[in-house]
């Protein structure tokens, strides 16, 4: 199944949860990244699309995230990160 990571619209701190997601998912899953967007700062990607045989259906969804924003900002960070989303939900590929 084909999935795609997306910080969507959302400021840098999504773009570091989906690089961080994406190293969750590649730390207990079998996951090919297909395609990587980078983010605006280092170490950060706008989008990532991965290709996995494994059903990560659990994953499906958005979380919340807090924590330190890759550039300075003031105030602590703490914002919606959208996650993953299936670009084929159910389809074989």
């Amino acid at each position: 199944m084909l999935y795609q990571i997306s910080s969507g619209q959302g400021p840098a701190e999504c773009e570091l949860g989906v690089a961080k997601f994406l190293a969750y998912l590649q730390r207990r899953h079998q996951v090919t990244v297909e395609e990587l967007s980078a983010g605006y700062h280092a170490e950060t990607y706008r989008s990532v699309r991965l290709r996995s045989d494994e059903d990560l259906q659990a994953y499906v969804g958005s979380i919340q995230c807090s924590g330190k924003a890759p550039a300075p900002r003031d105030g602590p960070s703490s914002v919606a990160v959208p996650v993953i989303c299936p670009l084929l939900t159910g389809l074989p590929v």
